[in-house]
């Protein structure tokens, strides 16, 4: 799961930019595998997903099925922009920092008041 989102993440600024019409052969060349290669990267991270252990533990699918299967209920909810916004590692993140910016003035104030008592 991992390599696909850096697959995908590279492959997003590779992707193929409509906003010019172009009628050079190179560029027309270079914007169908630059789309090729998105492509098959979007069909890799579709395939390859966190939710598709979930998936493989609850059904017993194997994991490309799994994805596959994911992906599609997703769709179907109408939940892929939750999914797909990652909130979870976000609100961890924040939850860390809050709680060691609490102990850090929690050690101070204790460092400080130690210091006055002596």
């Amino acid at each position: 799961v991992g390599p696909v989102r850096f697959l995908r993440q590279v492959s997003a600024l590779f992707s193929p930019n409509n906003d010019r019409p172009s009628l050079l052969c190179i560029h027309e060349c270079i914007h169908c595998i630059q789309t090729c290669l998105t492509s098959c990267v979007d069909n890799l991270a579709i395939r390859f997903n966190p939710w598709a252990f979930t998936y493989v533990g609850l059904y017993g699918y194997n994991l490309t099925d799994a994805g596959l299967h994911s992906t599609e209920l997703f769709e179907k909810r109408g939940w892929t922009k939750i999914v797909s916004d990652d909130l979870v590692p976000n609100v961890l993140l924040m939850t860390c920092l809050v709680i060691g910016g609490v102990t850090g003035c929690f050690a101070h104030l204790i460092e400080n008041s130690q210091s006055l008592f002596l």
